[in-house]
């Protein structure tokens, strides 16, 4: 559904910051691919180039190449506790989008109702850590339910094998939408589960060494999003291909909007991702033993280079205001 960008492939650029992205390119990413359309990243002296993430080991960054990931706070907390010196420079999604979905004729109303129902999941993902959240937080015995512990995708939903499965709100959504499943939805915060969802990442080596660089990147970030939330016409515009179909843009404005409860709740700011919320994840994963070794939360989170970002704001001009 997104038009390609252009960027540039040279990583010796000392203006370059490559976006590392964890899942596939979609609504989630709106902000920074409308800061680059727009221009916002290259008026602050940046140009970007997006790329899939790919693995390495992160200790030996030498800090020459600034490289933002993009990823759900949950894997982050596990690189972090396996040694990986990465620090979370701002939320993306502060709430996590994580949603039950299920066909409305199985009439699943509360947390209860799921009793007797099979449930697909995935266990090494963040809808298995949601569900798994979801349980503790409601009496709901795990013995009447049949657990589909893989990754099902929308599959069980579509062709009907499966009564409940976990994904994400404004993306899983649409897609049963356009499959024409009248469908109905648990959303887990509902239940007492406030979860941070996808945050941007960079090097310790990065923040030692390149720091006005990650507070332009945010800064254009900032812009980016305020531009996507005031013109929203216009950023389906800038994001959707030139074959789309009126129904798929009208779509993406859908996906566009769901997703801003889940990036602002509340009325926060972007990027702005409550202590509370990295230490209650922190907590659960610990309980869980998902994280055997101890992390020094205020190192592996830095609030100062958002903070500057919104210091210094770009001018009207470039922004949506």
């Amino acid at each position: 559904m997104f038009h390609p960008l252009n960027s540039t492939d040279s990583c010796a650029d000392p203006s370059l910051v490559v976006v590392e992205l964890t899942g596939p390119r979609d609504i989630s990413l709106a902000g920074a691919l409308v800061a680059s359309k727009e221009g916002f990243f290259a008026q602050q002296g940046l140009s970007i180039r997006f790329s899939p993430h790919q693995e390495r080991d992160s200790r030996s960054d030498d800090g020459s190449t600034v490289i933002v990931r993009l990823q759900n706070a949950h894997d982050f907390l596990l690189a972090r506790a396996a040694g990986a010196p990465l620090v979370a420079i701002a939320g993306n999604y502060v709430d996590s989008s994580v949603t039950l979905f299920f066909r409305r004729d199985r009439n699943i109303h509360s947390a209860q109702d799921l009793a007797g129902k099979s449930i697909g999941y995935d266990p090494n993902s963040d809808t298995g850590l949601i569900f798994e959240w979801f349980l503790a937080k409601n009496s709901v015995s795990r013995s009447t339910m049949a657990e589909r512990q893989l990754d099902p995708g929308l599959q069980g939903l579509l062709d009907n094998s499966i009564d409940v499965v976990l994904g994400h709100s404004g993306l899983d959504s649409l897609a049963l939408e356009k499959a024409g499943i009248d469908y109905g939805t648990l959303d887990p915060r509902a239940y007492g589960v406030h979860a941070l969802g996808t945050v941007y990442v960079a090097s310790e080596a990065n923040l030692r060494q390149r720091p006005e660089t990650l507070v332009r990147f945010l800064r254009a970030l900032i812009a980016g999003w305020d531009y996507a939330y005031n013109h929203p016409d216009q950023t389906v515009a800038l994001l959707a291909s030139p074959t789309d179909s009126d129904a798929q843009r009208n779509a993406l404005k859908r996906a566009l909007q769901q997703q801003r409860e889940y990036q602002r709740p509340g009325g926060v700011r972007f990027g702005e991702a409550l202590r509370s919320r990295w230490s209650d994840l922190y907590t659960f994963m610990s309980q869980r033993r998902l994280i055997r070794t101890p992390i020094d939360l205020s190192k592996a989170t830095d609030t100062k280079l958002l903070t500057e970002a919104y210091r210094v704001r770009l001018g009207p001009t470039s922004t949506a205001e």
